[in-house]
Parts: structure tokens; C-alpha cells; sequence
């Protein structure tokens, strides 16, 4: 089966999976593994009956029905269940290729027939996936949650799949950082800082430069004819920038689209297009509304969008606080928006850290 799936990734994608398959079988070796199981086991357990606790006893100090009592604990597992992946994960990825400097075995595995994008891209897919089946033990956790009412497989498919994208985006993150240092616990604690200013210190810093611009100019923004553009423009070419080195690395792959001119200009086509739509979507959105809000950024923070997204409430506050008109339920629009962010952050660190490891081999 492994033979088979390792032929079929090298024929479809040229990437060679024995990177992958071998961290993951030496990962799972040991008792490390699933003691990391049992905690997130018993994390989750000890969560969904502290919560319920808090819920239940006294019922007299409070007038929530029982059928929001599941929605209050699945938003608090989740949140716990999110603590845990932003905590764990980024060592596991910060330590991958900074620990084999240490141990002298990278040069090993440089010296095989696999190329930069294979080992970096294996590496990553072996870290997410350990992360992936510590998510899983909490799943029993989570379904109990459907017993206590106010819950629907809706929330909880948002819930996991958003946890999914945040573990790959800080695999990631890990990752670009350990091949650009040489020894492990400088790598593991840059990712700790850098986790830190991303999502604690922006956010902060980007609300007070808004607040302070728009309340030094006296006006609340307006996208569209006669107002500033600035943002939109920006968002569209990350993306566009983004597209194009996640086509471009996979046209690179292919001896015959890597110098011609369909390997070329496709990419670049495709990136102009991508960051167009993104420009024409936003303005469109945004320009809909008289009264902009933009606190209502703060969505994009993880804890604020994974509250929002299993929580309903909480969802349709912050849409019709920004003044934007969607045609889908506030809690889809939440979870399409952050882990669209999630996805498009998880491929540029990869591509980063792919270029990284190059870089770092030809002058180590």
C-alpha cells in the first residue's frame, strides 16, 4: 500500500514521500507519542467537565437554555483544543531540520536523491499529520457535546477543519525557522517570539494605527470611487505574489514547463488573475456596506474567528457590525475567510522555507 501511494504521488505531483513516510514511522515509535495522546485525551476530558460544570451548577445564577449549553462547551474545548496546537506544534516543527544539523545527519540525507522541495515538503506533511491524529483524540470529546443540544455537525466540521489549517500553518512557520538556524533551541524560541508578536503584538498595533489614522482624518474609510484603496490593493497582491511562487515552484518540478514559455507565463497569468479577483471581491464586498466597521478585522485573529465560527451569536454580531451583506450564514463567511488566511499563510512559509533550505545548504 505504501509502495503504491509513493508511486502515485511521484507520478501526479513528483514529490517522493519517503521523507515522510520515514519521520512518521520513527515519530510514532516509542512511548513519547502516545503519552502526547493521552494528554490531549485527558485535556479535552477535563475541559468538556470543567465546562459543564461551570454551565450546570449553580443554574440559578444564570438563564441559559439547554440547548445552549453544547455550544458553550464545544466553543470552550475548541478554544482549549487551539491553546494546545499553538503551544505544541511550532517545537515539533522548529525542531525538524535544526535538530539534524545538530545531530550531523543532514548532510545524510542531502547527499540522497531527494531534492530540497521533497525533504522540506516531507517533513512538514509528517509533523501535520502527528498533529492531525492528536486532533483526533479529542473527536469522541467533541461528538459528546452533540448530546447536550445546540451543537450540529456543521460547527464541529468548521471547528476541525479550521484546527487542521492553524496545526499546517505553524508546522510551517516551525519549519522556515529551523532551516534557517543552526541549532535547535534558538530555532524553537525564535518560533515561540515570533508566534507571540504575530498574534498578540500585531493585532494590537494594527487597531491602534487605524483608530488613530481615522480619527486623525475624522472619517471613516470608504473603499470604492474617491476613497483609499490601499488595503484592497495590498491583500490582492499578496495573494497574487503568493499564487504565483506556489505555481511557479510546481512548474519547476517538470523538466519541459520549467523553461518554456507555458511554465513561465502561466504562473504569472494565473497570479494576475487570482490577485484580481481578490481586488474585485473585496472592493465589491466592502463598498456594499455605508458604515465600515473595522474592528470587525479582529475575525481574523485565531481565537476571535474559531469563537465566532461555532458560535452563531457571536458570527452574526460581528457581520452586521461590519455593515457587510452576505449571502451565506455569518458562521460559513467567518470560517472561509480564516482558514482561506490560514491556507494562503501556510503555502507561502512553505515555499520560504523551501527556498530557506537551498539557501541555507549552498552556503553551509
Amino acid at each position: 500500500m505504501a509502495a503504491r501511494l509513493e508511486s502515485l504521488l511521484y507520478r501526479v505531483f513528483r514529490f517522493n514521500p519517503a521523507i515522510t513516510l520515514l519521520e512518521l514511522r520513527t515519530r510514532l515509535r516509542g512511548q513519547r507519542p502516545y503519552g502526547m495522546l493521552f494528554f490531549f485525551a485527558f485535556i479535552g476530558t477535563f475541559t468538556l467537565i470543567l465546562a459543564f460544570l461551570i454551565i450546570e451548577y449553580p443554574r440559578q445564577y444564570h438563564s441559559m437554555g439547554p440547548s445552549q449549553e453544547g455550544s458553550q462547551v464545544l466553543v470552550a474545548l475548541f478554544i482549549v483544543q487551539l491553546t494546545l496546537v499553538l503551544l505544541i506544534m511550532p517545537a515539533y516543527g522548529a525542531s525538524t531540520i535544526a535538530m539534524e544539523r545538530d545531530r550531523k545527519t543532514l548532510e545524510l540525507v542531502q547527499t540522497s536523491l531527494l531534492s530540497a522541495t521533497d525533504i522540506v515538503s516531507g517533513k512538514l506533511m509528517s509533523v501535520a499529520a502527528f498533529g492531525m491524529i492528536l486532533l483526533m483524540a479529542n473527536l469522541p470529546v467533541a461528538a459528546w457535546c452533540l448530546m447536550l443540544g445546540g451543537v450540529n455537525l456543521q460547527q464541529l466540521y468548521y471547528g476541525y477543519t479550521y484546527l487542521v489549517v492553524m496545526t499546517i500553518a505553524v508546522t510551517a512557520l516551525g519549519l522556515l525557522i529551523s532551516a534557517l538556524f543552526q541549532r535547535t533551541i534558538t530555532a524553537v524560541v525564535v518560533t515561540y517570539g515570533v508566534l507571540i508578536a504575530c498574534f498578540a503584538g500585531l493585532p494590537l498595533v494594527g487597531l491602534v494605527l487605524l483608530e488613530t489614522i481615522f480619527v486623525a482624518s475624522s472619517r471613516q474609510p470608504q473603499l470604492g470611487p474617491g476613497g483609499s484603496t490601499t488595503l484592497v490593493l495590498l491583500l490582492g497582491a499578496v495573494v497574487g505574489a503568493i499564487t504565483y511562487m506556489a505555481l511557479r515552484g510546481v512548474t519547476r518540478r517538470y523538466r519541459k514547463l520549467n523553461k518554456s514559455l507555458i511554465g513561465i507565463a502561466s504562473p504569472a497569468v494565473l497570479a494576475i488573475a487570482a490577485g484580481g479577483v481578490v481586488i474585485l471581491g473585496a472592493v465589491g464586498i466592502i463598498s456594499s456596506s455605508s458604515s465600515w466597521n473595522w474592528h470587525a478585522l479582529l475575525v481574523a485573529h485565531p481565537y476571535v474567528g474559531m469563537f465566532a465560527m461555532v458560535h452563531p451569536e457571536m458570527a452574526e454580531d460581528i457581520i452586521s457590525s461590519s455593515g457587510v451583506k452576505s449571502a451565506i450564514s455569518p458562521s460559513t463567511a467567518i470560517w472561509l475567510i480564516d482558514s482561506g488566511i490560514g491556507l494562503l499563510m501556510a503555502a507561502l512559509l512553505w515555499f520560504l522555507a523551501i527556498s530557506a533550505f537551498r539557501w541555507k545548504s549552498r552556503h553551509s
